[in-house]
């Protein structure tokens, strides 16, 4: 008997009815609350617009606004403040950077352009690469290319170095503060997965088909690892030794360094 007593009491009261067990389940309550609702929505949604295809009264036609904004750009782009105080320095910008590159190289000539990059080359990865970049840029010389060569060479640099410095604020902004992460992770992630047509076509339609567009569009695709190698750095940082140059009395910039 008082075996008997004992399990009653440990059973404890019993909820009645399947809505006792969802009390106990949430996750099952909101599926079920789910298919409760597709099951009302689905029929109803048929019925309006049933059909295999996309229902035309659900299309939205923004080739009109679209092409407003074409036409837009296209007419003020040489008189609108926009482009003339903010756009036109960047593009003036980026153009003063290649060239300044460019007529750097050439006034390293070829045998120098060629030391340099050997150098850099063996420097970074050994004697094989070096080997290859000095044969690379001799062959660009012999097959006639050295000015194209030297051109794309300086868009590059410039692309590099503005991707490097975009790179490295976004990963600071990012890594110091986690509102500034959640908010530049989904921007980051769409500038990774869009497609380089996707962002091409409106930087040529406001920048025109030559250097800054070029630039611009390899910063977008470039600059993203930077930023997020740059967080991924700050975030990992080993929490013991950020205490203890803390209280070794670093600044804020030494421990950032």
């Amino acid at each position: 008997m008082a075996t008997a007593h004992v399990t009653t009491s440990a059973a404890g009261p019993r909820t009645g009815g399947p809505l006792g067990a969802l009390r106990g389940r949430p996750a099952l309550g909101k599926l079920l609350l789910l298919l409760v609702a597709a099951a009302v929505a689905v029929p109803v949604v048929h019925a309006r617009w049933g059909g295999g295809a996309w229902p035309g009264a659900l299309t939205a036609d923004l080739s009109a606004p679209l092409g407003e904004v074409n036409d837009w750009i296209i007419s003020n782009r040489d008189s609108h403040p926009l482009f003339l105080y903010f756009l036109g320095h960047i593009s003036n910008a980026v153009v003063l950077s290649v060239r300044g590159v460019y007529l750097a190289l050439l006034a390293l000539g070829w045998a120098g352009v060629t030391a340099v990059a050997a150098l850099v080359a063996w420097r970074t990865a050994g004697v094989r690469l070096a080997v290859t970049a000095a044969l690379s840029f001799v062959a660009c010389g012999l097959l006639g290319m050295w000015v194209p060569t030297m051109q794309t060479l300086a868009l590059m640099v410039v692309a590099v170095l503005a991707s490097v410095a975009l790179g490295i604020l976004l990963g600071l902004a990012a890594g110091l503060s986690d509102r500034t992460f959640r908010f530049l992770r989904p921007v980051l992630d769409t500038m990774q997965v869009l497609p380089a047509f996707a962002y091409l076509l409106p930087v040529v339609l406001v920048f025109g088909i030559g250097v800054p567009g070029a630039v611009l569009a390899t910063v977008v695709y470039a600059a993203p690892p930077m930023a997020r190698l740059t967080a991924l750095g700050l975030r990992g940082a080993d929490a013991g030794v950020m205490e203890a140059v803390t209280s070794l009395g670093a600044t804020g910039r030494q421990r950032l360094l």
